[in-house]
């Protein structure tokens, strides 16, 4: 007699739900990795957005102090240079004098320059300036069109009457006893002091530090790389 074994509805079932189980369980670790793998990316990118924020601040903070220093000796040269009317003073020693000692004496400034009416250089620290016309660039145009003397103004990165690549320059504008445009003092940053700034708050090789310019272009950056200064990044 032949005797046949019949299996249990329990029994055809228990593969498929061990199946269920199975997905299950790896659902649930699989979710659980995710959680941690992005609230570790949330961490790190919380971490490095407070980093980033207070190497920024550090940058505005010397950054800002250093323009403020060189908007009071703008201001000093600017009302210095009124004894230009005296004729008794000899205006060529006196006042280059000055700026050569005031351009000696300020961390982070290159050039000091006093331009006439017209945008040509009648002082300066550097005696190959003397006699130049200035009156094309930008920051001159702009004074002249803005006409305010109590501002302190900033220029994009513009090409350097010494170098192939200048830096942005602070400018102040002059006006005489008529209240009308008679020039601008102009202090014109050096680049290295820049490099040396940005390249304090970088931590990492593979870092880079920037300043931009509001108009968008490349004021200095760090590691310094050929091409880039003046470059439009304002860009998507």
């Amino acid at each position: 007699m032949t005797t046949t074994h019949l299996e249990s509805p329990t029994s055809r079932r228990r593969p498929w739900v061990e199946w269920l189980l199975l997905a299950a369980s790896l659902l649930v670790l699989g979710g659980t990795l995710a959680y941690f793998q992005y609230e570790d990316h949330r961490q790190i990118d919380q971490h490095e957005r407070g980093r980033l924020a207070s190497q920024a601040k550090v940058i505005d903070q010397n950054l800002g102090q250093q323009l403020l220093a060189a908007a009071r000796v703008l201001d000093a040269v600017r009302d210095d240079f009124q004894t230009l009317n005296n004729p008794q003073v000899d205006r060529p020693q006196q006042v280059d004098r000055r700026l050569r000692a005031l351009g000696d004496a300020l961390v982070g400034v290159r050039k000091l320059l006093v331009l006439d009416a017209s945008g040509v250089a009648v002082a300066s620290n550097q005696a190959q300036l003397i006699g130049k016309d200035f009156s094309q660039r930008a920051y001159f145009q702009n004074a002249r069109l803005l006409g305010d003397s109590a501002r302190l103004q900033i220029s994009k990165p513009f090409p350097s009457a010494i170098d192939n690549m200048g830096i942005s320059v602070v400018v102040k504008s002059r006006v005489d006893a008529r209240g009308e445009f008679a020039g601008i003092v102009v202090a014109t940053l050096k680049p290295d002091f820049l490099s040396v700034l940005l390249n304090s708050v970088r931590y990492a090789d593979d870092m880079r530090a920037a300043i931009v310019h509001s108009d968008g272009y490349l004021s200095q950056v760090s590691p310094i790389e050929d091409g880039v200064i003046g470059a439009d990044v304002g860009q998507p």
